[in-house]
């Protein structure tokens, strides 16, 4: 269930919050809040044929959803999405399979394909436990993504998006706000 985003920020409360599609389409999309709003039904449908798009090259376990489009902006420019995918599937996967999670992976599913999802990956790891015995590079980028994109859709930007967030001003890095996790497929 998605909770409701805070009145005075417009952020979502600060942490993942587990969810349908549905739910994110009736929160972010219908609700009468945006009927107003002249980008979210396009972007809505954008994201929907890139997951599926996604879907024939991969098997895609999650996403997390995050920025403006889970906030209370009216038109937001985009879908911002980071796609949890099983790594031992992509490795099997064909050259052409293996392009497309690329796209995915290097947010160019924008400019490529036209479609208004800003998109990253995290490759799965079927891992008992960090630092086990076995555990290599394959089992570390998991994490360190896992840990990365975790911290960041949790933040909010307070200087410019035409500056890098970094200090002087130390809010850019604190935890403000929520995102959400939509499942696809099960876990192995």
């Amino acid at each position: 269930m998605i909770p409701p985003v805070d009145p005075a920020s417009g952020l979502l409360p600060l942490g993942r919050h587990h969810c349908t599609e549905a739910e994110v389409e009736a929160a972010f999309v219908s609700a009468s809040g945006f009927a107003t709003s002249s980008s979210r039904a396009a972007i809505w449908s954008a994201w929907q044929q890139a997951v599926a798009f996604l879907q024939t090259a991969v098997t895609v376990h999650a996403a997390w959803l995050g920025g403006s489009f889970t906030t209370s902006k009216m038109d937001p420019e985009d879908l911002d999405a980071t796609f949890i995918v099983n790594a031992d599937d992509y490795r099997r996967r064909s050259t052409p399979e293996q392009q497309i999670v690329t796209l995915f992976a290097t947010s160019q599913v924008r400019t490529r394909l036209s479609l208004r999802v800003d998109s990253y990956i995290i490759p799965w790891e079927q891992t008992p436990q960090p630092l086990s015995p076995g555990f290599g590079p394959f089992q570390e980028r998991y994490f360190r993504q896992r840990g990365y994109w975790d911290d960041w859709w949790q933040r909010q930007r307070q200087t410019p998006k035409t500056n890098p967030p970094t200090p002087p001003n130390p809010r850019d890095a604190v935890p403000l706000r929520g995102y959400l996790e939509v499942p696809f497929s099960a876990y192995p």
